[in-house]
């Protein structure tokens, strides 16, 4: 079995989960308002081409291109990059 550590991305696609189990109230805030909160801090640096669909025990998002590195400005937001994965299987 391979392991992948760090996400994977490309010009073509790519997606990652967060997972909901050991995140505060305060962080679901904060990934379900992330765009808003990320165009306040970036300005006209901030572009998203990120989809977000949430359910019952994840944050799923998933883009068609090479887009802003959500994933690392999300940590840099205080969501813990232990509650993140490429794929549900990983959680």
């Amino acid at each position: 079995m391979k392991i992948r550590t760090g996400f994977v991305s490309n010009s073509s696609s790519a997606s990652f989960v967060i997972v909901k189990e050991g995140l505060t109230s305060s962080q679901e805030d904060i990934v379900r308002n992330y765009e808003p909160i990320l165009q306040a801090i970036l300005g006209k640096e901030y572009d998203n081409g990120w989809n977000m669909f949430e359910q019952e025990d994840c944050f799923r998002f998933s883009t068609y291109m090479d887009n802003l590195n959500l994933q690392s400005r999300l940590i840099d937001l205080g969501i813990p990059s232990g509650n993140m994965s490429e794929e549900e299987e990983d959680w």
